[in-house]
């Protein structure tokens, strides 16, 4: 749904951006620019949604390019709902977080991670869930990979 109404915005900028340029605007070319680079992306996007696999062995998630992320679930966990302390009153989302010592490689994507959100990773998106109930989804497969984790 949010994508959906990204794309209804980008193709409106991109038409308000070729009439401006019609009637000689020259800024016009910046919301040009804008819709044109939106666009494509928000196409493929709902062409291609993030994807997240789940199986014994951990989960994996898959970007709308290809780009894969997978972790094993003993390297991970437990998982929760946070939502992001931004500056300022914005609203985001909540994430679903965790600890992961895959993430923790990369110091200043977990650095930043854990200032945004409180754990060294989080995912890209919710899949259509509550990220409640995707972190409760997360947990029950971790733990039954696992047997009886202590939820540390």
């Amino acid at each position: 749904m949010r994508t959906t109404l990204l794309l209804i915005v980008s193709v409106f900028a991109l038409g308000i951006g070729v009439a401006a340029v019609a009637a000689g605007e020259k800024n016009g070319w910046f919301i040009v620019a804008f819709g044109t680079l939106c666009t494509p992306f928000l196409c493929l996007l709902l062409l291609r949604p993030n994807r997240l696999e789940l199986d014994e062995r951990g989960l994996t998630t898959i970007g709308p390019l290809g780009k894969r992320w997978s972790v094993e679930w003993r390297l991970c966990g437990p998982f929760r709902s946070a939502v992001p302390d931004l500056a300022g009153n914005h609203q985001a989302p909540a994430q679903v977080v965790f600890e992961c010592e895959e993430a923790e490689r990369s110091f200043g994507r977990a650095l930043a991670t854990h200032m945004i959100v409180g754990g060294s990773a989080s995912l890209p998106d919710t899949y259509g869930m509550r990220a409640s109930k995707l972190a409760d989804l997360l947990n029950r497969y971790r733990t039954a990979a696992l047997g009886d984790v202590s939820e540390t």
